[in-house]
């Protein structure tokens, strides 16, 4: 897990943050391990920061792999913005609605280091 990244995208991640305090918000390095997962993101995959922290993200949720949000997910891995991307929840598998976007994080080289990505919950069955 590259924890670096926090240290190196700190400004853009709490910018990020600040902006979206309602969302879901996970930051993962370019081998897609979670580095960052907000208490709501927690709270989404019913996870703790120990279960997901320095975890693959197919570890944690092999469904993902056949999603459109894990095709997003590459995409931005790329070095391409996704926004406002809507999908069907894969992880929680309910029905629930989500629109999210994803940020590559680039180096001053144009390098992509890692991902945020921010979830809004459109429908959530059980809220």
């Amino acid at each position: 897990m590259d924890t670096d990244i926090l240290k190196k995208y700190s400004d853009l991640i709490y910018k990020v943050a600040e902006k979206n305090k309602d969302h879901v918000i996970a930051v993962l390095d370019k081998q897609l391990h979670y580095v960052l997962a907000n208490e709501n993101a927690l709270k989404l995959l019913s996870k703790t920061q120990e279960e997901i922290l320095g975890n693959k993200l197919l570890q944690a949720f092999p469904a993902l792999a056949s999603s459109k949000s894990y095709g997003h997910l590459l995409e931005a891995l790329e070095g391409n913005e996704v926004n406002n991307a809507r999908t069907r929840g894969t992880i929680t598998n309910d029905g629930a609605i989500f629109e999210s976007s994803y940020y590559p994080l680039k180096d001053h080289n144009k390098n992509v280091d890692g991902v945020i990505c921010v979830t809004k919950i459109i429908y959530y069955p059980s809220l």
